[in-house]
């Protein structure tokens, strides 16, 4: 039930890439800088935060249920945010041809 070695990084690094995305088109060009720097340093800070918390649950529950718990999680995810990034793209291109 091990995902293959080159796989792992993608589930992190889609999710990395969709919300610094986000943040680029929300934030303000004057202090977008100032807001992705905080916004990495939170990420670098959780990762292993997470792994410790995460470490404690596999010996608690066992690994292979864990790993089908997250992949359950990452698929509810995912899928939310398919259903939802659509009409959010759509209403900020509208409202960026009416402000031009």
């Amino acid at each position: 039930m091990n995902l293959p070695t080159p796989l792992r990084p993608l589930a992190h690094r889609d999710f990395r890439v969709y919300w610094a995305g986000r943040l680029q088109q929300r934030v303000p060009n004057e202090i977008r800088g100032r807001v992705m720097a905080i916004f990495m340093m939170g990420m670098m800070l959780v990762m292993p935060l997470a792994s410790l918390r995460l470490a404690a649950l596999a010996d608690l529950v066992g690994i292979d249920r864990l790993l089908v718990a997250c992949g359950v999680a990452f698929g509810i995810t995912t899928t939310l945010l398919a259903l939802t990034l659509p009409r959010e793209t759509a209403a900020a291109a509208r409202e960026a041809s009416t402000n031009a």
